[in-house]
């Protein structure tokens, strides 16, 4: 999970206080996200889902973050999340980084820049209409 970014969720959660941030996956860092989610109150931690939870939680989500620390080939999270007309924010690193400057349907911030990131999702957060037409 470390590699997934999920260490910078719990920061990610303080600084964006009004937004529900849903995590999936499982991992070294369960504990320390479960402990953030009590902490924020607005983490909601689903440990390991099925693809059909997963299309279920995405769908009824606004946009994806994806705070990758890694340089990932290809992201399925980011392509899954195109499918279901959903924009993603990432680090500019990677396959992430490809798929979302070829498709145009998210935003990167500068690799590792948590305040970058951050305000990528405030924008996107306070511009509906763009995420509506795909950014």
């Amino acid at each position: 999970m470390h590699d997934k970014g999920a260490h910078l969720i719990p920061e990610i959660a303080r600084r964006l206080s009004g937004i529900t941030i849903h995590v999936m996956g499982d991992g070294y860092l369960r504990d320390y996200i479960i402990s953030a989610s009590r902490k924020y109150g607005n983490i909601v931690y689903h440990g390991f889902v099925s693809n059909e939870e997963k299309v279920k939680i995405v769908s009824n989500s606004f946009l994806v973050i994806m705070p990758i620390n890694w340089v990932e080939l290809y992201s399925y999270t980011v392509v899954e999340s195109f499918a279901m007309g959903k924009p993603v924010v990432s680090f500019g690193v990677g396959g992430p980084k490809e798929l979302i400057e070829d498709s145009g349907a998210g935003l990167l911030a500068r690799p590792f820049d948590v305040d970058d990131f951050i305000s990528k999702v405030r924008y996107l957060l306070g511009n509906e209409d763009l995420v509506r037409d795909g950014c």
